[in-house]
């Protein structure tokens, strides 16, 4: 399983935990839990843009190099 780890950033001081599909996360008012639900989105969007990427530039080549 993936893991993500975050420090100092925004109320996060220290977050390190394994991502899981279905992660939930508990604390008080204003301790993060959005910021950390934010950028587990955020990276996870790049993560599957960049592989359709690769995926299709995959694709381009073997049309135009075969």
């Amino acid at each position: 399983m993936p893991r993500i780890r975050i420090e100092h950033f925004g109320p996060v001081e220290l977050f390190e935990e394994e991502i899981t599909d279905v992660t939930i996360l508990v604390g008080p008012q204003a301790s993060g839990k959005s910021t950390i639900s934010k950028l587990i989105f955020f990276f996870q969007s790049i993560l599957d843009e960049w592989v359709d990427y690769l995926i299709s530039f995959r694709r381009f080549i073997t049309k135009r190099c075969t």
